[in-house]
């Protein structure tokens, strides 16, 4: 698959960009700030729905704009599509061939990222990992997506009546009711697929990791769920039971604390090596090579499964690893026959592409234009 153009109006500090990439690599080519990470920021925003770079959509909104928009017309092996994503103060729609849509119906866009803050995802917190698997699912399977949002405002009604002192404590035990009853089923739903999909990217990652670091031993990222690991593999019905127990032995705490303490939005991933903790024990070397090989994985397993190449969007990574690590990824991608997205600050920074392959574009001040 690839994005034969894309356009965004309003987005960040583009006020009007139109970019008519190539099928393989693209450059994009300018200094900080001028908005080169707003057009990888974009493309992510079409496929998975959300920002790699904040949680709350209005901040993609230009300052000086009241709605910001980013479309792009896909081919890929089932056809044509173009997407669009529309932002404003209020809301935030997709639309698929002109139509509305939910997001799930624009999924002809697969991407896989690696941008600095993915360098710190396995130090950074456990949402932070609960987030990058939720968005890795959810183009495999876009019900996950729905099953998140639907999560989130479950916790989200559940911690309003928690935190409710002044409603007697009866009134809100019957109001907590139905909301606990999506809780389990919600939550038993987003558990089982948290488990599957880890266990088949594990499928992937160990192979990848020994490209990378043959001697560290192997590499696997373990779900941690809060639900308890021995309930996941005894299937749904037994993990909407612990679900069960376990609000019912957390109650008293949860009125205590006026929030939800039950539930996969507790859950974690760690990632291990030889069987050790990267997080605890791993040296900055291994951190970057774990996440370098998770990312290759994701390649790999987004196109067995969806049987063509991703778009890899690359965001300054060259800045972020040592020598040999540059060079192994940088020959990764040269192999790759997707479409690949990277920005940088000169083209010294990229290692040999391929120049039947390459497009370089100059991003300044919100603006990209080719260059021959």
């Amino acid at each position: 698959m690839h994005i034969e153009s894309i356009a965004l109006k309003g987005f960040r500090n583009i006020t009007d960009l139109r970019l008519a990439p190539g099928p393989g690599v693209n450059l994009l080519i300018g200094a900080n700030a001028q908005g080169k990470t707003n057009v990888i920021e974009a493309i992510d925003l079409l496929s998975t729905g959300s920002s790699f770079r904040t949680p709350e959509f209005r901040d993609m909104i230009g300052w000086e704009a009241t709605r910001a928009e980013v479309a792009a017309t896909v081919s890929a092996v089932a056809g044509r599509d173009h997407i669009k994503v529309t932002m404003d103060s209020a809301r935030k729609g997709f639309q698929r061939n002109g139509k509305r849509a939910l997001l799930k119906g624009t999924a002809s866009l697969k991407t896989v990222i690696f941008a600095p803050e993915e360098i710190m995802l396995l130090r950074s917190s456990p949402g932070a990992r609960r987030r990058y698997i939720d968005a890795f699912i959810s183009q495999l399977l876009p019900a996950h997506r729905g099953n998140i949002s639907k999560y989130e405002k479950v916790v989200r009604q559940r911690n309003r009546i928690l935190s409710d002192a002044d409603a007697p404590r009866a009134a809100r035990m019957k109001e907590l009711a139905p909301w606990d009853d999506q809780l389990v089923e919600l939550g038993g739903r987003i558990v089982i697929a948290r488990h599957e999909w880890v266990e088949r990217l594990n499928e992937h990652l160990p192979g990848q990791y020994m490209k990378i670091a043959s001697i560290d031993g192997r590499a696997e990222f373990v779900y941690v769920p809060h639900c308890g690991a021995g309930l996941v593999g005894q299937g749904l019905p037994a993990i909407r039971g612990g679900l069960e127990r376990q609000l019912a032995a957390r109650r008293e705490d949860e009125f205590i604390r006026c929030t939800t303490l039950v539930g996969p939005h507790r859950d974690d991933l760690e990632a291990r090596i030889g069987g050790a903790a990267v997080k605890s024990f791993g040296s900055q070397g291994q951190h970057r090579s774990f996440v370098l090989a998770l990312k290759l994985a994701e390649m790999a397993m987004l196109k067995e499964e969806a049987r063509e190449d991703p778009i890899l969007l690359l965001d300054d990574v060259a800045s972020e690893l040592d020598c040999d690590r540059n060079r192994f990824f940088f020959e990764a991608i040269a192999a790759n026959t997707g479409q690949v997205f990277i920005t940088a600050t000169s083209e010294k920074e990229i290692g040999p592409m391929g120049s039947g392959r390459t497009q370089l574009f100059s991003v300044s001040r919100g603006t990209a234009v080719a260059r021959k």
